[in-house]
């Protein structure tokens, strides 16, 4: 598998929450693994449509994966460090041409899709969150 391929076991699959970095009406940025494989993965927000969301995801080093949560969650208190550790880390590690379709918030029975086009690559929040990557 490529540097920046999912997993083979996402389509239909499952992901694991390891650690959750943001939420907007449920999660929108995670450290994520495959339970089956145990590759971890950087995913994010890309839409949302009714029930149906929507997001981009970059396979994680599981090192740096690892280091990053154990890092994030020992308390520190400056919230601009763990911003910069997460960037640092996405700067790192190239979004993947493939995007999940997850369906009542649920982590399981993935979609996963091979993009047609170029993935955006802006922070989540500067998305215009429209359901335009979820069709009707």
């Amino acid at each position: 598998m490529a540097g920046n391929e999912p997993c083979p076991h996402l389509a239909g699959g499952q992901l694991d929450v390891v650690l959750a970095l943001d939420d907007y009406l449920g999660l929108s940025e995670a450290v994520m693994r495959c339970p089956r494989c145990g590759r971890h993965y950087l995913i994010e927000l890309l839409d949302i449509r009714d029930n149906r969301r929507a997001f981009r995801l970059s396979p994680l080093d599981e090192h740096i994966a690892k280091q990053l949560v154990r890092d994030l969650t020992r308390g520190s208190c400056d919230v601009q460090r763990s911003i910069a550790l997460v960037q640092a880390v996405r700067a790192q590690h190239p979004q993947s041409s493939f995007w999940l379709i997850t369906r009542n918030g649920s982590f399981a029975d993935l979609a996963l899709i091979h993009a047609d086009r170029p993935l955006p690559t802006v922070h989540w929040r500067d998305l215009p969150i429209d359901g335009g990557w979820l069709g009707s």
